[in-house]
């Protein structure tokens, strides 16, 4: 950046605050992590809003959401996830990818009457509609 001299000067920047940073993000990924390894997918997902409230650039939590989200057949909720990614990082392949298998896989499992009768119950749907509740996707998605 040019000085009132016109000369090009580095700029400054606390590397102690952006280390620091850095070591807090890795220790909430490592704890949303050990939440997912231990089947705590709630816990997991808690953490992951945690770390996008703090550092809301984080590609790698939002990619982390919506791969739970696709695992427990939260597919609306996963490309919202994945769509936030996307908008940081329009040249990511994989995520491009991941959005076009999404509707693949709800088209594959109606087919197979997954959806159909007592499979999924009313629990559960109850449950997937206070999720999507709680990251605000019912307004944003339909």
């Amino acid at each position: 950046m040019p000085n009132s001299q016109g000369n090009q000067t580095e700029a400054k920047v606390d590397w102690r605050l952006t280390m620091s940073d850095v070591f807090l993000q890795d220790e909430f990924f490592q704890k949303a992590e050990d939440f997912e390894k231990n089947g705590l997918l709630k816990d997991a997902l808690s953490t992951y809003d945690f770390i996008l409230s703090r550092y809301p650039h984080t590609i790698s939590a939002y990619i982390a959401r919506g791969m739970i989200f696709e695992y427990k057949r939260m597919y609306m909720l996963a490309l919202d996830s994945y769509k936030l990614a996307l908008q940081i990082n329009p040249n990511d392949v994989s995520l491009s990818k991941r959005l076009q298998e999404i509707p693949q896989k709800i088209a594959r499992e109606e087919k197979e009457g997954f959806y159909l009768g007592c499979n999924i119950s009313q629990e559960r749907l109850i449950d997937m509609a206070r999720l999507e509740m709680q990251y605000g996707t019912i307004s944003k998605a339909r």
